[in-house]
């Protein structure tokens, strides 16, 4: 047998879908992008042209912690990485060229939780985790670290002055502190004092005139001026955690639980010295999903904001119109119509039409236009979904229940029941090439129907432990299958037989098989 020699190249176009454990899950990187983490890899979304890029990891990374990127011009993005090694690293990419400029690791850091750049995109300063907190201030360009120290208290989020390149805020569990850098050496200062000291501090911003805003998980947001609190701001979000605090021109956005999201302005007699709040509420808006939003991002201009929800939905939200926007209504348009909230369990694609169609451990089918980078038809069932296939058409799907197969036609915005099939648990499905007939996996047996009329052609039984994939030759004269145990058979569909190569061990799955 010889091998063909066939140069094949594999590069990422879309993805559909995000990952919500990182520090900062959506951030702007221009007016119309925004990055977030989708599995260990950061997807660049241009919310105009629907056009997405990628930062790609290499395979010793398994996860980022935390993202932030440069103020004003956002021409760098700073990711923080856990490598398979248990050891972490800091990735600094150029978003224009979408390549690596720098890599930072310290040897007190085993995980990054936070980290910022200063105003000037010169600096950068990063927490470590726990028990220790380490603080580092690094000139990075240089990999230089120009000074060190340990928090030893849980910190959520570090931030620099905009004003003031050597001051630095830290916020957490009972922790709001400034620090300055002096002569090498971070130097902490308490901001406040008494039992308001104690807050769970959730996150904090910068806002103009060196003041700084932190938020609470009761809900309330804190006013601290020249480092001494001025004033305790109650919010419409009262009794509940504010996840994001985001500060723009006109005053802060927070969100929080339920999907809620609140704008709040300044007071211009605040400014004029009058004794009044810095800050009134101005509108508070709630999405359709009704689950928390965990990050918020504000675009350069002010005229899109992002959000990040904890069922992993990306969403942007028209601030530039809110003056007109009413609070009751769903504004949050959702990045490609919306993805999965939980692992994909089942996955296909379709023949004749750029769709590909997905379940997931959410109980939803989603259908996707790999075109136009939208989902087309999406259902939420009462049951858990354990496989699906999409007819060649793209107008019929077949999804595995708990208890049993079925059969829907695909319309313009809804899957309908047309048929079902005695078989408990369907783990593995897949329509022929021609659309005629499919397979279906009950345990170890392989079923074959007919399409159009659903009669059972056949039953493939020679495998002796369940079955993980299977796949039609191109003809659709025969079906290839794997199990779990690695056993691979070929099978004639024309009669039924069975022919297993010697000597294939360790299969789990086939896919776009050839014989020779």
């Amino acid at each position: 047998m010889v091998l063909e020699d066939v140069s094949t190249f594999l590069q990422f176009s879309h993805c559909y879908g995000a990952w919500s454990g990182v520090r900062d899950n959506v951030i702007h990187t221009s007016d119309n992008s925004i990055a977030y983490p989708a599995g260990r890899h950061l997807c660049v979304y241009n919310s105009e042209t629907k056009e997405m890029s990628f930062l790609l990891q290499p395979e010793n990374v398994e996860v980022m912690t935390a993202i932030s990127a440069s103020p004003n011009t956002r021409k760098y993005l700073a990711v923080a990485e856990q490598l398979v090694d248990g050891t972490s690293q800091v990735s600094v990419f150029n978003t224009a060229s979408e390549k690596r400029v720098k890599t930072l690791s310290h040897a007190d850091c085993k995980t990054f939780v936070s980290l910022c750049f200063s105003n000037d995109s010169k600096f950068l300063v990063t927490v470590g985790g726990g028990p220790e907190f380490t603080m580092i201030y690094w000139n990075w360009f240089h990999a230089k670290v120009v000074a060190s120290c340990r928090i030893n208290s849980e910190v959520r989020r570090v931030s620099f002055s905009p004003l003031d390149n050597v001051q630095i805020a830290s916020s957490g569990p009972g922790l709001l502190k400034l620090w300055r850098l002096q002569e090498s050496t971070l130097k902490g200062f308490n901001m406040l004092s008494g039992k308001i000291a104690s807050s769970n501090f959730t996150d904090h911003a910068w806002a103009p005139g060196d003041r700084l805003l932190a938020s609470t998980d009761n809900g309330d947001v804190l006013v601290v001026e020249q480092g001494e609190l001025r004033c305790i701001v109650k919010t419409r979000l009262s009794g509940s955690p504010i996840n994001s605090l985001s500060v723009y021109s006109s005053g802060f956005i927070i969100g929080g639980t339920e999907g809620r999201m609140s704008v709040y302005e300044k007071n211009d007699a605040r400014e004029k010295g009058e004794d009044k709040d810095p800050y009134h509420h101005f509108k508070t808006f709630r999405s359709n999903e009704h689950v928390e939003i965990l990050s918020v991002s504000v675009s350069p201009q002010e005229e899109t904001l992002a959000a990040f929800f904890s069922n992993n939905q990306v969403a942007t939200f028209p601030i530039v119109n809110i003056d007109i926007l009413k609070e009751g209504d769903n504004h949050f348009q959702y990045v490609g119509s919306g993805f999965h909230s939980q692992p994909v369990t089942g996955l296909d694609i379709c023949v004749r039409r750029p769709l590909v169609a997905t379940c997931g451990g959410d109980r939803s089918v989603r259908i996707w236009n790999y075109m136009d980078k939208n989902c087309e038809v999406s259902k939420i069932f009462s049951e858990d979904l354990s496989a699906i296939a999409i007819h060649p058409s793209g107008f019929h799907v077949l999804i595995g229940f708990t208890d049993k197969l079925r059969f829907f036609n695909v319309l313009m915005d809804d899957l309908r029941q047309f048929q079902e099939f005695p078989i408990k648990g369907c783990k593995e499905v897949r329509f022929s090439h021609g659309g005629h007939k499919f397979a279906a996996v009950n345990i170890s047996n392989i079923v074959i129907f007919s399409t159009y009329t659903f009669e059972k052609l056949g039953v493939l039984i020679s495998h002796t432990a369940m079955v993980k994939s299977i796949s039609f030759s191109p003809d659709d004269l025969r079906l290839v299958s794997a199990g779990v145990d690695g056993a691979v058979y070929e099978w004639s569909l024309q009669v039924s037989s069975c022919w297993s190569p010697a000597g294939v061990t360790g299969c789990r799955a086939t896919r776009g098989w050839r014989r020779t």
